[in-house]
Protein backbone atom coordinates (compact mmCIF):
# COMPACT_ATOMS: atom_id res chain seq x y z
CA UNK A 1 0.00 0.00 0.00
CA UNK A 2 2.74 2.25 0.92
CA UNK A 3 4.00 1.48 -2.36
CA UNK A 4 0.63 2.68 -4.53
CA UNK A 5 0.23 6.12 -1.93
CA UNK A 6 4.02 7.24 -3.37
CA UNK A 7 3.28 6.06 -6.84
CA UNK A 8 -0.08 7.88 -6.78
CA UNK A 9 1.43 11.33 -5.41
CA UNK A 10 4.63 11.01 -8.07
CA UNK A 11 2.76 10.09 -10.61
CA UNK A 12 2.43 13.25 -12.63
CA UNK A 13 6.05 14.51 -12.24
CA UNK A 14 6.77 11.19 -13.16
CA UNK A 15 5.11 11.80 -16.44
CA UNK A 16 6.15 15.15 -17.04
CA UNK A 17 9.52 14.22 -16.50
CA UNK A 18 9.43 11.05 -18.99
CA UNK A 19 7.68 13.47 -21.36
CA UNK A 20 10.50 15.87 -21.44
CA UNK A 21 13.35 13.22 -21.66
CA UNK A 22 12.05 10.92 -24.03
CA UNK A 23 9.74 11.35 -27.30
CA UNK A 24 6.40 11.51 -27.07
CA UNK A 25 5.53 8.54 -29.33
CA UNK A 26 2.88 6.05 -29.65
CA UNK A 27 4.29 3.68 -27.04
CA UNK A 28 5.28 5.97 -24.72
CA UNK A 29 2.03 7.31 -24.16
CA UNK A 30 0.17 3.97 -24.05
CA UNK A 31 2.84 2.99 -21.69
CA UNK A 32 1.83 5.90 -19.91
CA UNK A 33 -2.02 5.67 -20.21
CA UNK A 34 -1.59 2.10 -18.32
CA UNK A 35 0.32 3.09 -15.14
CA UNK A 36 -2.38 6.25 -15.11
CA UNK A 37 -5.41 3.30 -15.18
CA UNK A 38 -3.59 1.40 -12.94
CA UNK A 39 -2.51 3.98 -9.94
CA UNK A 40 -5.20 6.75 -9.39
CA UNK A 41 -3.62 10.08 -9.25
CA UNK A 42 -3.22 11.08 -5.93
CA UNK A 43 -2.20 14.87 -6.46
CA UNK A 44 -5.46 15.60 -7.77
CA UNK A 45 -6.72 15.34 -4.13
CA UNK A 46 -4.35 17.43 -2.63
CA UNK A 47 -6.33 20.79 -2.13
CA UNK A 48 -4.03 21.71 0.96
CA UNK A 49 -1.66 24.28 -0.04
CA UNK A 50 -4.93 26.39 -1.40
CA UNK A 51 -6.55 26.01 1.79
CA UNK A 52 -3.74 26.68 3.82
CA UNK A 53 -3.00 29.67 1.71
CA UNK A 54 -6.87 31.45 2.05
CA UNK A 55 -7.72 30.23 -1.39
CA UNK A 56 -11.34 29.67 -2.18
CA UNK A 57 -12.26 26.38 -3.68
CA UNK A 58 -14.26 26.76 -7.01
CA UNK A 59 -17.19 24.42 -6.91
CA UNK A 60 -15.86 23.16 -10.37
CA UNK A 61 -12.66 21.59 -8.52
CA UNK A 62 -14.73 20.91 -5.82
CA UNK A 63 -17.13 18.38 -8.08
CA UNK A 64 -14.24 16.97 -9.83
CA UNK A 65 -12.52 16.17 -6.62
CA UNK A 66 -15.57 14.32 -5.52
CA UNK A 67 -16.40 12.77 -8.97
CA UNK A 68 -13.06 11.60 -9.16
CA UNK A 69 -12.77 10.17 -5.76
CA UNK A 70 -16.39 8.20 -6.22
CA UNK A 71 -15.32 6.91 -9.59
CA UNK A 72 -11.88 5.31 -7.81
CA UNK A 73 -13.69 3.79 -5.19
CA UNK A 74 -16.42 2.27 -7.40
CA UNK A 75 -13.54 0.89 -9.72
CA UNK A 76 -11.17 -0.90 -6.71
CA UNK A 77 -14.45 -2.19 -4.71
CA UNK A 78 -16.03 -3.56 -8.03
CA UNK A 79 -12.13 -4.91 -8.66
CA UNK A 80 -12.09 -6.27 -5.11
CA UNK A 81 -15.60 -8.08 -5.08
CA UNK A 82 -14.27 -9.67 -8.43
CA UNK A 83 -10.91 -10.79 -6.58
CA UNK A 84 -12.38 -11.93 -3.67
CA UNK A 85 -15.62 -13.60 -5.02
CA UNK A 86 -16.27 -16.50 -4.08
CA UNK A 87 -13.49 -17.51 -1.61
CA UNK A 88 -13.86 -18.11 2.15
CA UNK A 89 -12.56 -14.82 4.47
Amino acid sequence: MAFIYFIGHLQATAREYWLQEHSSGLITRVFLAIVALLFPDLQAFNLVDDIVAGTAISLAVFVKTALLGIFYTTIYTLLAAFVFYGKEL
